[in-house]
């Protein structure tokens, strides 16, 4: 073990104990102070890729802008990297995507496409709907959410407001602030309004005069906005909220009991709420799995983006499987056991030369001890160089030249950005949360689902993902993980697979989600709640 390494390994000790301090405090002080400060002092620049790629006619991988590499150094990119000058950059824009903050330049944004590059799918096209019948008036609703350009919560209010009114609901969007995703609906003709406070929000909610309204995790002020209008509510749960305090279940049984229903993403999440909820309220969920845009036509494009992405890692990717996994820097998605147990596969592989597999995470760092701590556990391995921790990245390119997507978080609701890669024909190594199952179900030959650190997915909470974490370094499910590394690089096709299956599917779970969220809404609409 080299002196490098064994202060790297003391370096994640470290870490691991600033984490284990910070999980014993309550989640609001966690979230709301400690994780904001740690950034003020530990967030420094990381490497950037500026510009975005895109292939020619032959299928050759061009960058735009000066290069697009900006090679300058400096924070925390240079305390452990500055003899890897062959770490990939983080992309140089915001991300307007899903994925739980992992990305920029989504896929599926319809806006991205511009002359020269790969047109980008038409969501409300690929998800075609006859809209409404001759006379009939659209269903007035307004999608309440938070922040939409963060977290995978935001996409799924996008493809909706693209894609239900030619199911014969009108949407307008409704949250606390202004950014890319609104302006980029308001381009495409969808009204999108913030109210800040809930004086406005009020104001705003009698000059709509909706027939019904749809919540998607909107904060305290608009929710109240919403109960004192009047107008048929339709929750829609996005996550298990391991975080939710007492008094927060009881608001939420509250708002249950005047909604028309709740929406669910996954199985998970409706049996997790049922445990939460009054027995009575148990038959006000229902379950409708979230969909994905199908992508434009990449396969040509594969070989380009493997050849990008290697000049930016500095690494030859002919003989890798790469595997890709796109999420925050948090506690919720285990990055540093994830990191670890990956590691174990290495440490496993074979020596001879022959396929060998590779990890790249990308994503923003809402908890930058979780993000040291993750690269102090890589920088401690002699495999530290087949594990790449990256910001915000370009989910194109990644998904374009990956194998396979990895996703180990302790709790998801349904993950947008493993839909996003099983449209793209991508095998998921996925832990056991929401959604997990029923996307692995869809691509079971080549899919793998493990036993999730934690335990049962119904039954996670803050103190199981708190011991889960105080043991990263060898986590339960750690050896499951690092088989599947290993049995996932074993059964590499020599050619990848055509995708054209895989499009036609998630058009058709898409389709299948927006016909079913506007089913929904127009009985609830019709309904009288009291």
């Amino acid at each position: 073990m080299t002196a490098a390494s064994v202060m790297a390994s003391m370096a994640a000790t470290l870490w691991g104990a600033a984490a284990w301090a910070t999980d014993m405090l309550p989640p609001r002080a966690r979230y709301g102070y400690v994780h904001r400060a740690t950034a003020a002092v530990l967030h420094r620049p990381l490497l950037r890729l500026v510009g975005d790629w895109h292939t020619d006619a032959a299928g050759a991988g061009t960058m735009d802008g000066a290069d697009a590499v900006d090679r300058t150094r400096s924070g925390d990119a240079d305390d452990v990297d500055r003899e890897r000058p062959d770490e990939a950059d983080a992309v140089d824009r915001e991300r307007p995507g899903g994925a739980g903050d992992a990305v920029s330049a989504r896929p599926g944004d319809a806006d991205a496409a511009t002359s020269g590059r790969p047109a980008r799918v038409d969501v409300v096209a690929a998800a075609r709907a006859p809209g409404p019948a001759p006379g009939t008036e659209p269903v007035r609703c307004v999608l309440l959410t938070d922040a939409l350009d963060v977290g995978g919560i935001g996409t799924v209010v996008e493809l909706l407001a693209d894609g239900l009114a030619a199911r014969g609901v009108q949407p307008v969007v409704l949250s606390p602030a202004d950014g890319d995703r609104s302006r980029r609906l308001r381009d495409r003709g969808i009204r999108a309004l913030v109210a800040a406070d809930e004086r406005t929000a009020t104001a705003l909610l009698r000059e709509l005069d909706p027939d019904v309204l749809q919540l998607h995790g909107a904060p305290e002020y608009l929710e109240r906005a919403a109960i004192a209008s009047g107008v048929p509510m339709v929750p829609v749960l996005h996550n298990t909220e391991i975080h939710f305090s007492t008094a927060r279940w009881v608001r939420f049984a509250a708002l249950l009991e005047r909604s028309a229903t709740a929406i669910a993403v996954s199985d998970t999440v409706r049996a997790f709420h049922v445990r939460h909820c009054p027995p009575a309220l148990a038959d006000r969920f229902t379950t409708v799995a979230n969909g994905a845009a199908p992508p434009a036509e990449h396969r040509a494009r594969r070989d380009a983006a493997r050849r990008l992405l290697g000049a930016m890692l500095g690494a030859d990717l002919d003989d890798d499987v790469l595997f890709v996994a796109l999420g925050r820097y948090d506690a919720q998605k285990n990055v540093a056991g994830t990191v670890a147990s990956f590691l174990r596969a290495l440490d496993a592989a074979p020596s001879d030369a022959g396929p060998a597999p590779r990890l790249v995470f990308a994503g923003a760092a809402s908890d930058w001890v979780e993000y040291r701590r993750a690269r102090a556990l890589r920088d401690a391995s002699p495999h530290r160089d087949r594990v790449h921790l990256l910001g915000p990245s370009d989910a194109d390119l990644l998904l374009a030249a990956a194998d396979a997507f990895l996703l180990n978080s302790f709790f998801e609701g349904w993950p947008v950005a493993a839909s996003e890669a099983a449209a793209r024909g991508l095998p998921l190594l996925l832990a056991e949360f929401g959604g997990a199952a029923e996307l692995v179900a869809d691509d079971p030959a080549r899919s793998i689902l493990i036993p999730n650190a934690v335990g049962t997915p119904e039954a996670v909470s803050d103190a199981a993902v708190r011991t889960a974490r105080r043991h990263s370094r060898h986590q339960d499910n750690a050896e499951a993980l690092a088989a599947a590394v290993r049995r996932m690089v074993a059964n590499r096709p020599a050619e990848t697979p055509a995708d054209d299956t895989a499009v036609r599917a998630a058009a058709a779970r898409l389709s299948e989600m927006l016909d079913q969220h506007a089913t929904i809404l127009a009985a609830a609409a019709r309904a009288r709640v009291h």
